[in-house]
C-alpha cells in the first residue's frame, strides 16, 4: 500500500527580474544561471519532499511578473494553496510593489504568504560601492524593510535568500510546505 502524497501549488509571484525563475530552479533543479530570460505567462516545476514522515509535491508555479501580463496572471492564482512574494533586495521598487502583488493575488485567492528578499548575496557588492554613487532611492533594502513589509501584508514568515548560493531557499520552500500540512 503506497503513502498518500499532498499536492500543494506553490505560486511565486513578484515584479520582473527579482529571481523567481532562478529560486524554483535552485530550489527544484539545484541549479542557477546568470542570464535573465523572461518568462512568458507561467512556468511549472515539481519538488517532491517530507515534511513531518509526509510525502509532499508541491507544484512551484512560476508567474510572469510583467504588466503585460496582467490578466492572464490572475488565472494562474486560481486553485494555489500558497505563495512566495518576492522581490529584489537590490532594487527598492520591486519591494514597494509588493503590496500590489498580494493584492492582486488576493482579489483571487487568500492564501498563505512568505514574503522573500532574494539576491543577497548583491547586497554586500552595492555597500562596497562609494555611497555617493548610491542614492537613498537605490540602496539596497534593509533587513528590517523586510521584516516591516512582511508584518504589513501578513506573511506567515519572510526569508532573505539569494538564489545564487542557495542561502535560505530551502528553508522559505519547506517553511510554505509545513504550513501546508498543519
Amino acid at each position: 500500500m503506497s503513502e498518500e502524497t499532498y499536492n500543494f501549488k506553490i505560486i511565486l509571484v513578484g515584479a520582473p527580474a527579482v529571481g523567481k525563475t532562478s529560486l524554483i530552479k535552485k530550489y527544484v533543479e539545484n541549479s542557477f544561471s546568470e542570464s535573465y530570460k523572461e518568462t512568458i505567462g507561467v512556468n511549472i516545476l515539481i519538488k517532491d519532499l517530507k515534511v513531518d514522515n509526509k510525502n509532499v509535491q508541491l507544484l512551484c508555479w512560476d508567474v510572469a511578473g510583467q504588466e503585460k501580463f496582467g490578466r492572464v496572471r490572475q488565472m494562474y492564482y486560481r486553485g494555489s494553496s500558497a505563495a512566495l512574494v518576492v522581490y529584489d533586495v537590490t532594487k527598492p521598487s520591486t519591494y514597494l510593489e509588493v503590496p500590489d502583488f498580494v493584492q492582486d493575488l488576493r482579489d483571487i485567492e487568500d492564501v498563505p504568504l512568505i514574503l522573500v528578499g532574494n539576491k543577497v548575496d548583491l547586497r554586500s557588492e552595492m555597500k562596497g560601492l562609494s555611497r555617493s554613487l548610491i542614492k537613498d532611492d537605490l540602496a539596497p533594502v534593509s533587513t528590517e524593510k523586510g521584516e516591516e513589509m512582511s508584518k504589513i501584508i501578513k506573511s506567515i514568515a519572510f526569508f532573505e535568500t539569494s538564489a545564487k548560493t542557495g542561502e535560505q531557499v530551502e528553508k522559505a520552500f519547506y517553511k510554505i510546505a509545513e504550513k501546508l500540512i498543519k
